[in-house]
């Protein structure tokens, strides 16, 4: 509890070096006054709000890898948070000074249970990259496998398990405290962060989404998932095979390589989502390669989103309506997709969507011109404005979509995403309509009817 306070009042001493020092105010924790800025630089109700997000990633950089990690998981949830605060968020770095090389031999060896010489023939003790969380290190097996093993920080969990506790203080401090957070809901923050960091603190859990990724996508030629090494993975360390290629971002502008390759990943993306249910959910620049031999690499599978058989239809319908600018399903799909807070005008839905699709769609000429990744996360943030709360993993989506779209379309800014997404589109719309699929459903509606005759008389009486 000690050590709680502390870290209650470092939190609040931080806050108030960024000019929001009513923030901490009003959580009963006050900032010393020598370390607050210029008076004239704290924010007042009316600033705006991008700048009090600016402000906000500000405070999470200095207070370190937890606070970090949870802006960027929160980056990737339009579904809790406002559009300015994703976008603020979305900057954040996850740079950390390196582990002892003395220290990952440590915790290589105490998880896998066998000393580092047993078990590689070889391991960089100089960093390929380091994170908040974990580091990572070239190696070779024993059986002359080129690989990379990611390393979790020791005591990691620890720290983390402690700030958990002081952020759902806080978190219950802002509710009882702060008016009006409407469907921003802080201790959904948290919970949303510890459900994510939880996953991502087990090495486990990835070795098993790497494992799917690769059974999903080994029907694709030209898209490569590492293989996981079994016998050199823990909930703390996972070894991988190495996989040597340039970021698909950092390809000429334009080429044709670049549009071939950017096709590659696309379709791949598309594959993840309308046929697997099963997708990358942090497909930012350093996660997505090309090899030499033009495949397109799929990196770090610690964040994954899942759609059932349901949501992707409800997806593909949302889409097509998205597309042929058909204001009556756009409204009443985002209904049938979230979960109404409260009672929801739907003339004024209506007339949000119109003027959403007018914004988007007014100086484009042709569908290729529509970011589609854009729209959707406009679809969540218009969402929340009517108190309606998104399934998380339609927001998961919406943010990967985002994107991979912004990486794919910076180098190849022609790309056709709507064009692209029409064969999947038909293919899941002849799925819904098969001889099958509609059996099964007037078989599960004809059983629904039969319950309902039976028990109306119960019911009645």
């Amino acid at each position: 509890m000690f050590e709680d306070v502390k870290r209650m009042r470092e939190i609040a001493t931080v806050i108030g070096r960024h000019g929001l020092r009513e923030v901490a105010r009003m959580w009963g924790v006050d900032a010393p006054e020598d370390l607050t800025q210029d008076p004239s630089d704290v924010l007042s109700p009316e600033d705006s709000a991008g700048r009090k997000a600016r402000r906000w990633r500000l405070v999470l950089e200095e207070l370190g890898s937890t606070a970090i990690k949870l802006g960027q998981i929160l980056s990737t949830r339009p579904d809790l948070l406002p559009p300015e605060y994703i976008k603020a968020f979305a900057r954040l770095q996850d740079d950390a000074p390196a582990v002892s090389f003395e220290l990952v031999r440590r915790q290589v060896e105490s998880s896998l249970g066998k000393s580092l010489e047993q078990l590689f023939d070889f391991v960089d003790p100089e960093p390929l990259a380091t994170a908040s969380m974990a580091q990572v290190h070239r190696a070779r097996t024993a059986d002359g496998r080129e690989v990379v093993i990611k390393v979790q920080r020791p005591g990691i969990d620890r720290q983390i398990r402690s700030d958990m506790a002081v952020l759902y203080t806080l978190a219950r401090l802002a509710e009882a405290t702060i008016d009006d957070v409407g469907v921003y809901n802080p201790v959904a923050l948290v919970k949303a962060f510890e459900a994510a960091i939880t996953q991502e603190l087990n090495f486990l859990i990835e070795s098993q989404n790497t494992h799917i990724a690769r059974k999903n996508c080994a029907h694709l030629p030209r898209v490569v998932v590492p293989e996981v090494i079994d016998s050199h993975t823990s909930s703390v360390v996972i070894t991988q095979t190495y996989i040597e290629g340039q970021r698909l971002a950092q390809l000429d502008v334009g080429s044709a390589r670049a549009k071939d390759l950017c096709d590659v990943a696309l379709q791949a993306a598309f594959e993840q989502v309308f046929r697997d249910g099963f997708f990358h959910a942090d497909p930012h620049p350093g996660n997505i390669l090309v090899t030499k031999d033009d495949a397109v690499v799929f990196l770090d599978w610690g964040l994954i989103g899942r759609l059932s058989a349901i949501q992707r239809d409800y997806l593909i319908d949302l889409l097509f309506a998205l597309v042929t600018q058909d204001i009556d399903s756009i409204t009443r799909m985002i209904m049938r997709m979230g979960d109404p807070q409260g009672r929801v005008s739907l003339r004024s839905l209506k007339l949000d969507v119109e003027g959403l699709l007018g914004r988007t769609l007014r100086h484009r000429e042709t569908l290729q011109d529509i970011d589609v990744g854009a729209l959707m996360e406009e679809v969540m943030a218009m969402s929340h404005t009517h108190g309606i709360r998104i399934n998380p993993e339609y927001a998961l989506l919406a943010k990967a979509s985002a994107t991979v779209e912004g990486v794919l379309r910076s180098v190849h800014p022609e790309l056709d995403v709507v064009q692209t997404l029409k064969p999947y589109g038909q293919e899941l719309m002849a799925q819904r309509l098969s001889g099958e699929r509609v059996g099964r459903a007037l078989m599960a509606s004809a059983v629904s009817a039969n319950n309902l005759l039976r028990e109306l008389p119960l019911q009645i009486d």
